[in-house]
């Protein structure tokens, strides 16, 4: 539940509610002010004002790692600026949300449990590429993007948002995300959905929240 929630670029009380299993869409034209929610719920941009509650307990939010913590987390719209370290490969990319859990002794990272989470990512996710290994800014725009996708997953969140997931990929990437946001969706996820696209709203989301200004 967003309830009476203003940033810095939300200058108006703003409040919504999400129910587990349902996937809501926030349509709008660029610049009506979708990111800037979804900035604010994870963290980005502090709220000043109302509350954010998740199972009718308030979640103060101030940082991403909060939003983490809290049980929120953001695929973001731009993959290669907020979503991925290009630079490295699709292993540290993977596994970048689990490294506090996959440390021993506060220093080392486990790579053999991480390994074996990456490669069940990679079959599950069926993401095309030569290994884990390899530097991510390799692989295709859809790849990369589920990965972005496995990431947010495997953080076991509870509330997924969503900003632009099939922006810029093939169609084939296109229906197997649409496959997964429906298993996430019968799985009871609360999903937040941001898209341009009237045909992808209407087909993928139970209720819509239409934003203007």
């Amino acid at each position: 539940e967003v309830k009476d929630v203003t940033s810095k670029v939300i200058p108006e009380p703003l409040s919504f509610t999400v129910r587990p299993g349902e996937v809501v869409g926030l349509a709008g034209l660029k610049g009506a002010g979708r990111t800037e929610i979804f900035n604010v719920l994870f963290g980005i941009d502090p709220a000043r004002s109302g509350e954010i509650r998740l199972d009718r307990k308030k979640l103060r939010v101030r940082q991403p790692c909060d939003a983490i913590r809290g049980g929120i987390f953001l695929v973001p719209e731009n993959r290669h600026t907020q979503g991925l370290s290009l630079m490295h490969s699709v292993y540290d990319n993977s596994l970048l949300p689990l490294l506090p859990t996959l440390s021993k002794k506060r220093f080392f990272i486990d790579d053999r449990q991480g390994a074996q989470i990456v490669q069940e990512i990679i079959e599950t996710m069926q993401v095309k590429t030569p290994g884990s290994d390899i530097a991510i800014s390799k692989l295709s725009g859809g790849n990369q993007q589920k990965i972005v996708i496995a990431k947010a997953i495997t953080a076991r969140p509870n509330i997924l948002i969503f900003d632009e997931p099939t922006q810029g990929i093939d169609v084939g990437a296109r229906a197997e995300i649409y496959g997964l946001l429906e298993k996430l969706r019968a799985d009871g996820k609360s999903i937040i959905l941001i898209s341009s696209e009237t045909e992808e709203i209407q087909g993928t989301c139970d209720r819509t929240i239409v934003m203007r200004s």
